[in-house]
């Protein structure tokens, strides 16, 4: 190569570079102008707000739903409520009446609960509450596992309808503590 081709592929380059720089300078120009643009600023500020609010809404219902799973207790069904009524119906002069415990079957709801009375004796005692297959009320109840008298459930089957009418707590129960001396503490209060 001669010296005068070198001298004219570096004049080549050196202008090529200068465009290249030239453009690059006007793309940074175009840049700088678009991201300092009040309309970018405003869209970007309000894009952070929503995901700040997004973000503060989904994290309280979260917290909600985990209040709720730990802090509350489930609801029973209808029959577990009738089967509440008759229960409180059916305990004489009771200082206390506590549900302790429920157990749900297909066709029976049973009951355990702490039963305080007036003379201080404390029970704790167990019913049966068993649903006739249409629905349309109780069949029998047993209390401790010995069936109560039939006319006392076909009288109360005819109040089920006003039961429905005004439905009572179906809030679950606690359930009983764990240790003895809870227990103790717990039945005497």
């Amino acid at each position: 190569m001669t010296e005068d081709k070198k001298s004219r592929l570096a004049d080549k380059k050196a202008q090529q570079k200068q465009l290249d720089d030239n453009l690059r300078t006007v793309d940074d120009d175009i840049n700088d102008s678009m991201s300092q643009g009040k309309l970018r600023d405003k869209k970007a500020r309000r894009r952070k707000l929503y995901i700040k609010i997004g973000g503060g809404i989904g994290l309280a219902v979260f917290l909600w739903w985990v209040y709720i799973a730990l802090f509350t207790y489930g609801k029973g069904s209808t029959a577990y409520g009738i089967c509440k009524v008759f229960l409180e119906q059916q305990v004489q002069y009771p200082v206390e009446l506590k549900v302790t415990s429920i157990q749900n079957f297909s066709q029976m709801v049973r009951i355990w609960y702490v039963q305080h009375d007036s003379f201080g004796q404390v029970r704790f005692e167990m019913m049966d509450c068993y649903f006739k297959k249409d629905g349309s009320g109780l069949e029998k109840v047993a209390v401790n596992r010995r069936q109560l008298d039939a006319s006392l459930v076909e009288s109360f089957n005819k109040s089920i309808s006003a039961v429905l009418a005004y439905p009572p707590d179906l809030t679950y129960p606690p359930g009983l503590p764990d240790s003895i001396k809870e227990l103790k503490k717990s039945t005497l209060k």
